[in-house]
């Protein structure tokens, strides 16, 4: 039920393209995953993105229900244009309290994010600032963390 609620076909925002359901489907199928891009302006024009968002139905099912909150949990069933339907197993958000990210797989996650904005040196400099922390205090990471992005780094990077 709670997932019924947030179907925002033609998000507007960022926010709203967030915290969609059918939006990021769309997303997933036309790019084949989906990333902090995939969720900003550009995305959110996409006619073939909004096109599979707009025919993407969402619906309640009683053993997700009865799961929730304790689990999320989701399945898919995809219809063909000739009528072939293919269902998917339940699976859980990635993620969730019952499966958390690993340190390697959190690593990757803020290096994913971070890098195309600060840099690898920077992104490198701030996750060793980070693991020494209990060590060294934050003072190492809250330098580099209010230290400004210039515009010559990040056009740098972008040439």
């Amino acid at each position: 039920h709670e997932s019924t609620r947030l179907a925002v076909r033609e998000p507007k925002t960022t926010e709203e393209a967030q915290y969609s359901t059918s939006f990021p489907v769309a997303v997933a199928l036309v790019r084949r995953g989906i990333g902090a891009e995939d969720v900003m302006e550009g995305a959110l024009r996409d006619q073939e993105i909004l096109r599979l968002s707009r025919v993407t139905e969402m619906s309640e099912d009683a053993k997700a229900n009865a799961e929730f909150p304790k689990e999320r949990l989701a399945r898919v069933t995809l219809t063909a244009r000739d009528g072939r339907r293919f269902e998917g197993d339940w699976i859980r958000p990635k993620w969730d309290a019952t499966a958390p990210p690993t340190a390697k797989e959190l690593r990757a996650k803020f290096h994913e994010l971070a890098g195309p904005s600060l840099g690898r040196g920077r992104s490198a400099a701030i996750e060793s600032a980070v693991a020494a922390v209990p060590d060294k205090g934050p003072a190492p990471l809250l330098e580099l963390l209010a230290h400004p992005i210039s515009r010559e780094t990040v056009s740098a990077r972008a040439s």
